[in-house]
């Protein structure tokens, strides 16, 4: 399978988080990947962050399509997070350089910069609304119609919108908002289900 992938490509772990390699065969050996698999494969994510669920999953990894930026062509495009509550997007989280230089930026859903940090710094470079940003949201707001509170992963590009993952605890509910303030406001978006009211 390996000598038919192409030169670069991505491969995720399903049962935790960070568990993720973009591969360059020009750089990584197959052995160094089998080697970094078989790591990942023996953790207990669930054990190490309390997140018990990931415990209970057949671990396995996913190899993926490597998306290139249209801008930063040598890395990924931007990680759009799309922060929903039964239907409803709170705010979306821009993750670039996830790799390099690892930026963050929180914005409403029409697109407008909001004033706060959430676990790494804000990028000065402008990102720009993409063209397809409305299909985005629209994805997003059907995924997280049954969910109480869930993270949308998606990459957006001028031809297509790509699936990411979704995530029912983001930061395993410890990242910290700068202002402490937006921890309650967006926290008073979440929507439960009747019956946790």
């Amino acid at each position: 399978v390996f000598s038919s992938l192409p030169r670069r490509f991505v491969i995720k772990a399903n049962h935790g988080s960070g568990m993720i390699k973009v591969v360059d065969k020009e750089r990584d050996s197959y052995s160094s990947i089998v080697s970094e698999l078989k790591k990942w494969l023996s953790i207990d994510f669930g054990r190490l962050t309390g997140e018990m669920f990931y415990s209970e999953l057949d671990r396995y990894y996913v190899v993926e399509e490597f998306l290139q930026d249209s801008v930063n062509h040598e890395g990924p495009p931007p990680d759009f997070k799309f922060h929903c509550s039964r239907g409803s997007v709170n705010f979306v989280q821009v993750d670039s350089e996830r790799f390099t230089n690892h930026t963050r930026n929180i914005y409403d859903e029409n697109f407008s910069l909001i004033s706060v940090a959430l676990g790494f710094p804000t990028s000065e470079r402008v990102i720009k609304k993409p063209e397809n940003f409305e299909t985005a949201l629209s994805i997003a707001r059907s995924l997280s119609v049954e969910f109480d509170l869930i993270r949308v992963d998606l990459y957006i590009r001028d031809d297509a919108v790509f699936f990411g993952e979704l995530t029912n605890t983001p930061g395993n509910g410890f990242e910290r908002f700068n202002p402490a303030e937006y921890d309650r406001k967006f926290g008073e978006l979440v929507r439960f289900h009747e019956s946790f009211e």
